[in-house]
């Protein structure tokens, strides 16, 4: 049901942009384009304070690692982000971070962590616009923080590895089960921590949406909160939706509906469709340099 929803979405997004294809010159006219940098100097920063976000899970998990190394993890595997059903933004993670020498469970602790606090982050990010989903979807992102929230509890993450651990020594895998049966023991700060954290990266989010739709018409400060929302809430569905590369169409669709109530309809996409742009254009440039910074370091290793 939920897949049909997505689908239904994508394809509305779809007939409403090409429906407003006509009303494009008018609204690059009127579009203040020393905002819309404004708003793309704000996603470069508020990608590489992700990185950062990262670096700090990496260190409270007793890793050390430079903000270099975890770069070089984390640009070039979001770029698995684009290819659909996700496995390769997972299989990326692990292989660069096993390459940097991280131990399995600290992969699988990060990544498990980082996740689950990235997506209750953004669903408390949008708890005032849930109304204007469908009941299922709203049901569902209510519940979906407080299974996340259990998931990395530190007994029932432990419950999970020794688990794990205990399946690869089954099929003779000892080396990788010795390293996830290992103890991971984090204190509840390293949690509060992370979430602060994940809500100043969200922030960051709600300012680009916003910027942009000052680009085009005069805005208040409580539109901010309904830019945050929509910022929030249309990249995390956008990220669950699995058929959809990078979240394409549905996080421009989900967003335009929540943003809807600031402006027009034609702006809102034309808000997204820009974020999306900026977006793929600042993990491609991200991307490459992690990708070329790791080739230099494989490179220096073998002379």
């Amino acid at each position: 049901m939920q897949t049909a929803y997505f689908i239904l979405l994508l394809a509305i997004t779809a007939f409403s942009l090409f429906r407003g294809w006509g009303r494009l010159p008018a609204l690059l006219d009127r579009t203040d384009w020393r905002l819309v940098w404004l708003a793309g100097a704000v996603l470069v920063v508020a990608t590489l304070f992700y990185v950062y976000v990262q670096y700090a899970i990496y260190r409270g998990m007793g890793v050390r690692l430079t903000f270099r190394q975890v770069f070089c993890i984390v640009c070039p595997a979001s770029l698995g982000k684009y290819v659909p059903g996700k496995v390769l933004w997972a299989s990326n993670y692990y292989l660069l971070s096993r390459q940097a020498g991280v131990d399995v469970r600290e992969i699988g602790g990060s990544f498990v962590i980082s996740t689950a606090l990235w997506i209750v982050t953004a669903v408390l990010c949008s708890l005032p616009s849930l109304s204007l989903l469908s009941p299922g979807l709203r049901y569902a992102l209510v519940l979906l923080p407080v299974i996340l929230l259990s998931s990395i509890h530190p007994r029932i993450l432990g419950l999970v590895f020794d688990l794990l651990a205990w399946a690869l020594k089954k099929v003779g895998r000892t080396a990788a089960a010795d390293q996830i049966g290992q103890a991971l023991s984090l204190p509840y700060s390293f949690y509060l921590k992370t979430l602060v954290l994940y809500l100043v990266a969200w922030l960051m989010v709600g300012a680009q949406v916003f910027l942009l739709v000052a680009a085009l018409q005069g805005v208040g400060l409580a539109d901010l909160f309904v830019s945050l929302a929509a910022g929030a809430i249309g990249t995390v569905i956008g990220f669950v939706a699995l058929f959809a590369p990078g979240g394409l169409g549905v996080r421009e669709g989900l967003g335009a509906v929540i943003l809807a109530q600031i402006t027009t309809a034609e702006s809102a996409l034309f808000v997204f469709a820009l974020l999306r742009l900026m977006t793929v254009a600042v993990d491609l440039g991200f991307g490459g340099l992690g990708l070329l910074l790791n080739r230099k370091t494989i490179v220096n290793r073998k002379s």
